[in-house]
């Protein structure tokens, strides 16, 4: 198995693929919180899905607030050796039929090698997948984001016609880790060679919710880090409440490719500090809020004593808090005293 998911309810999702007696399939298996297998889910907690002859390969898995289950990998084609692929399927493990068709989606990038190691999921639901791709006449691989709605078409509102490839050197790029941030913006995570011996490097690189670089991120929206020095890579991106951004994979110390390591490194992400709110009319408590790049989340009103009609009686988070950029901060503000009758 390649990829793992928990559901609200506990159970735990995995996808991979399996081997039958021709060929390779996407393979999915739910499990209760006990580890049992689910036999609710497919045929006794187990399913499988055919893009085809040839090697379906899942590497992510996500489970949607719908309780639908979204996976994706790479599927082979013939004239076109693989395609990013995905399928998403009902809670107890059926095709979903209303997502691409009958349930499945490819894509092409290039011509020839098209493929998706991670993905995630939008709070709008938009499917963000990232990975790699190379067409017959190019050189290197190329790292790659597509996004889709969530019907399963490509989003062409982000880069051209919903995809977007990078380049970090003149040599192979790959993405093996994608985050969505609260603001909108994606991050992505994997590899980038560069220099010889080969050198296998960090790479990370940030998006715009259009799908341009963000180019207040690193150099031109990308950044480069060596940790071992040999062969370095990201398979996992996580986001911390005060925005920052952690990058989790190995480091090999060794030049032959011997030494791995467990590897992490933290980079600076996109920071409100919360203003100091109460006492402030609440129009100008809304405008700070937006100027330290948080949002404004719920406004409650009470009645109050102490504090003039319109103005901020408190606020969550307090002053001072560090957060990412577009948390809610929450807002309780006065109708002043209650009159009496």
């Amino acid at each position: 198995m390649n990829g793992i998911a928990l559901q609200p309810d506990g159970k735990i999702v995995t996808a991979g693929f399996d081997k039958n007696a021709t060929e390779f399939e996407f393979a999915l298996a739910r499990y209760n919180a006990d580890g049992s297998l689910d036999t609710s889910f497919g045929t006794g907690g187990k399913v499988t899905t055919d893009f085809g002859s040839g090697i379906d390969v899942a590497w992510a898995v996500a489970v949607q607030p719908d309780g639908k289950i979204v996976a994706a990998g790479y599927a082979f084609a013939t004239g076109h050796p693989y395609l990013i692929a995905l399928a998403r399927y009902n809670a107890d493990g059926s095709l979903d039929t209303s997502f691409g068709s009958g349930g499945r989606v490819t894509t092409a990038i290039s011509d020839r090698y098209d493929l998706a190691f991670a993905m995630t999921l939008q709070p709008d639901g938009k499917i963000v997948v990232v990975g790699e791709t190379r067409g017959s006449t190019a050189t290197k691989y190329d790292a790659a984001v597509v996004r889709y709605t969530p019907a399963g078409a490509l989003d062409t509102t982000f880069g051209s016609g919903g995809k977007v490839t990078t380049a970090y050197a003149t040599d192979n790029d790959g993405f093996e880790a994608v985050a969505v941030q609260l603001n909108g913006k994606i991050v992505a995570g994997g590899w980038t060679k560069q220099g010889t011996p080969p050198l296998y490097k960090v790479s990370l690189a940030r998006y715009n919710p259009n799908g341009s670089l963000d180019t207040t991120f690193g150099v031109g929206g990308k950044v480069v880090t060596v940790w071992g020095g040999h062969d370095d890579y990201i398979t996992g991106i996580a986001l911390q409440a005060d925005g920052k951004i952690v990058g989790v994979g190995a480091a090999d110390k060794s030049t032959t490719f011997s030494d791995y390591e467990f590897a992490l490194a933290r980079y600076q992400g996109d920071t409100c500090v919360v203003p100091k709110l109460k006492g402030r009319k609440l129009a100008g408590a809304k405008t700070l809020i937006k100027r330290a790049t948080c949002k404004v989340g719920k406004v409650k009103k009470r009645f109050s004593k102490k504090v003039k009609k319109g103005r901020v009686i408190s606020q969550k988070p307090a002053a001072g808090t560090k957060v990412a950029s577009a948390t809610p901060v929450n807002l309780v503000a006065s109708k002043g005293p209650k009159r009496l009758r």
